[in-house]
């Protein structure tokens, strides 16, 4: 206990040192990159590109070099573009859902076009892959979960809920299925029969919105509309810590890659990084106006967030910022 203890907090005292000293990429990424708000970033799984879907209808590519550079607009959608997910182990490949009612699959090989598209009968607003990269899940405005094949792009589950359905995952073994609800709890169901493992679990006295795991799989972590993110056990399903320093609901929720700190985001005119198992802040960043987005690299302490720093008021509202010591990480 005595080991744990010091070396819990060598790596809390490190981690406040490291993003003292780090700094933000002034000039984000080439001005056009979105003409209206980011909804979404990712990485894959590898860090070599990160992905954001926006309002304006498209998604793009960035690559990572001495900066981000813009690669690919992926452009079709004819609505909102709500959220995107990687392919947990084809670095090329990923899923963006939109208001049109179509998700589409992308591989940055086949350039800006899309090499799937499924029509849907419901605006999808989120999705999922499972970590064996053989299904996919998406949700959308009329609370019903539907599961794909992406081996053949088919249909193969569906499941409607009479609770407002919010943000998705499976667990990190691709065991289980968890989904977040207006109630104020989470769900459970055993994949792939899609059976309630436990009963719904009460986690936040409001909407529950967000859901993330960590890349260790110890945790998971969900944002609410009260304002708290909470840290739970992935194995016990126990609640672990809230963190309770923002006063609007969660936007997003981002772990690091080994899972010690958690990276939130709301229209508070900050974004917070927390030591996991304290509970201790250990870096706040001014953002014009709350940041939408955050999605922490797979590999190294390199934060993307769809904000602003205070004195880029004039810039586009599709600005992405990047957060690090960049000598180090490129």
């Amino acid at each position: 206990a005595g080991e744990a203890g010091a070396a819990m907090a060598t790596y809390l005292a490190d981690a406040k040192k490291f993003f003292s000293e780090a700094v933000k990429d002034k000039n984000g990424v080439p001005r056009g990159a979105h003409m209206k708000k980011i909804l979404s970033l990712g990485w894959n799984y590898c860090g070599t590109r990160l992905a954001s879907a926006s309002a304006d209808t498209t998604a793009a590519l960035f690559t990572v070099k001495d900066r981000l550079h813009k690669e690919l607009q992926l452009s079709g959608h004819t609505d909102t573009v709500n959220q995107l997910c990687w392919h947990p182990s084809n670095d090329a490949q990923l899923v963006t859902v939109s208001s049109d009612k179509t998700f589409r699959v992308w591989d940055y090989r086949a350039g800006g076009k899309a090499v799937h598209t499924i029509t849907t009968d419901a605006e999808i607003i989120n999705c999922c892959w499972h970590p064996s990269g053989n299904s996919v899940a998406i949700g959308n405005r009329v609370d019903m979960l539907a599961f794909y094949d992406t081996r053949k792009w088919k249909p193969v589950a569906s499941r409607s809920f009479q609770t407002e359905v919010n943000e998705i995952s499976w667990n990190n073994s691709g065991s289980h299925f968890y989904f977040t609800c207006s109630t104020g709890c989470f769900n459970i169901l055993e994949w792939p029969s899609l059976k309630e493992a436990i009963p719904p679990v009460h986690a936040h006295p409001s909407n529950c919105i967000r859901l993330r795991f960590d890349p260790t799989g110890r945790y998971f972590a969900l944002g609410g509309a009260d304002a708290v993110a909470s840290i739970w056990d992935a194995n016990e399903i126990i609640c672990m810590q809230t963190y309770d320093k923002a006063d609007f609901p969660c936007n997003s929720l981002s772990f690091s890659y080994d899972g010690g700190l958690l990276a939130t985001t709301s229209a508070d005119p900050f974004l917070d990084i927390t030591h996991v198992e304290t509970g201790e802040l250990v870096h706040r960043i001014a953002v014009v106006e709350g940041a939408q987005a955050v999605a922490w690299h797979p590999k190294k302490l390199l934060l993307a967030f769809s904000g602003e720093e205070p004195e880029a008021r004039d810039r586009e509202p599709g600005f992405i910022s990047i957060f690090g010591h960049a000598e180090r990480l490129f």
